[in-house]
């Protein structure tokens, strides 16, 4: 199979990120779109499967979204995995792949990827993990997981499996300065749409325009249903989280939170972690709100 293959369509959208930051809600708005072709899997895991020969990939796989989806008027098919933007090496391994389609008269690769404030994300993300685990393994409270020795954003550590690396990643899956310099490395800025989940969550219709746009696809003309995606109750037997571990948390995101806000463009102004970091928002008050949103108090 190659990108000229009239059968299948080589993946060129790349929703990548971030966990817990509605991608979800993004994927099922941008499906819909006559266009747009996806594959059975929602989240691939290519770019982040370490078992690969990286050294001599085989596409042919990765490329094998049907035409005929969308009732054969897809021109475009997508990935939504939020781990590749986190992932030590996704990022390098789209920009190869980035290059091969266009050695091989294939579509360039546009990633679009979706930030949530890095505090509410890790709680979100624990809460998920403390949930889907229950009465299966041991799982750490929220306050013994944001102190513990958590894989970088570069590497994941020696003797670490990759269960370990992505169930243990809460923390430093929000150093979104570091994975955004390191992403601008391999791939222009220009291929990047970058969101933030405040707007998605606040407007859906707005943010499929702006996908639309970026994607050169045509705008819905239609009303879509705004529900947002992997959003259910919970009802956790947990330790509820501490205002001292959100201040911790805080103080954790400081200098990697500027770098972002500086080479995204995004206002984060508005994120409970900058209001905490600028004593605009008492990290008691934000504790208290998540524990009861997550039904721990």
């Amino acid at each position: 199979m190659s990108p000229a293959d009239p059968t299948f369509l080589p993946v060129s959208i790349i929703l990548g990120g971030v966990q817990k930051g509605a991608s979800g809600t993004l994927h099922a708005l941008l499906v819909r779109h006559r266009h747009v072709a996806r594959h059975g899997v929602k989240e691939r895991h290519f770019f982040d499967d370490d078992s690969l020969d990286w050294s001599a990939p085989d596409y042919s796989a990765y490329g094998t979204v049907p035409r005929e989806d969308q009732a054969g008027l897809a021109r475009r098919a997508i990935d939504s995995t939020p781990s590749y933007f986190f992932w030590p090496g996704a990022m390098e391994r789209i920009a190869a792949y980035d290059a091969h389609l266009a050695a091989t008269g294939g579509p360039e690769v546009q990633l679009v990827l979706c930030f949530r404030d890095p505090i509410e994300r890790a709680f979100s993300q624990w809460t998920m993990l403390t949930d889907k685990l229950d009465a299966k393994r041991e799982y750490p409270g929220f306050g013994e997981l944001i102190r513990m020795r958590t894989p970088g954003v570069h590497e994941v550590p020696e003797g670490w499996s990759k269960r370990d690396a992505r169930q243990y990643s809460v923390v430093s899956r929000g150093l979104y300065g570091a994975q955004l310099r390191r992403a601008l490395e391999h791939l222009p800025r220009e291929r990047m749409l970058l969101m933030r989940f405040d707007d998605v969550v606040a407007d859906p219709a707005a943010a499929l325009d702006a996908m639309t746009d970026f994607l050169g696809l045509h705008r819905f003309g239609r009303e879509i249903d705004p529900r947002p995606r992997n959003s259910h109750e919970r009802r956790l037997d947990a330790a509820p989280p501490t205002g001292e571990d959100l201040r911790l948390l805080a103080d954790s995101y400081a200098d990697d939170l500027h770098v972002f806000t500086r080479l995204s463009g995004l206002d984060t102004s508005g994120w409970a972690t900058s209001r905490i970091l600028a004593d605009e928002l008492d990290p008691a008050e934000l504790a208290d709100r998540l524990a009861r949103k997550a039904g721990l108090a």
